[in-house]
């Protein structure tokens, strides 16, 4: 997680703030207006304590406002200002990523004709050589 504090004092912005949550193995973008929370998560996989925990440790790092520090799981459906959704559509690789991605796809590609080929001449030399 990222450990970049922020002052109480400083006023929240609407700049989204983007965390890799590897207990929950989710990426997560909180977009906050100083009324109310978004947290967009990649996968859907969170439980209603595991969501309060993390609320809370937003709000103790300081990337949310300092009364969410007392937000419960159970007073979730009171509390409309917090909302979940689960969307991966803001994520992206990026142009060096995407070279990656492509370099990967290639050596996958060679490797599997490498295999092939190797597997052909094995099956012809044991078909070649078999006893008769």
């Amino acid at each position: 997680m990222n450990t970049f504090r922020k002052s109480n004092s400083e006023a929240f912005t609407s700049q989204p703030i983007e965390l890799y949550d590897n207990r929950l193995d989710t990426l997560a973008r909180i977009e906050t207006d100083g009324t109310r929370v978004v947290i967009r998560t990649t996968r859907d996989n969170i439980t209603a304590g595991a969501k309060a925990a993390f609320v809370h440790y937003l709000a103790n790092e300081g990337f949310i406002p300092e009364h969410y520090r007392w937000y419960s799981c159970h007073s979730a459906a009171a509390e409309p200002r917090i909302q979940w959704l689960t969307d991966s559509s803001w994520v992206s690789l990026g142009r060096q990523g995407m070279r990656f991605g492509a370099k990967l796809w290639s050596f996958l590609t060679w490797g599997r004709l490498l295999a092939l080929g190797l597997f052909v001449i094995a099956f012809a030399l044991a078909l070649w050589l078999k006893p008769r």
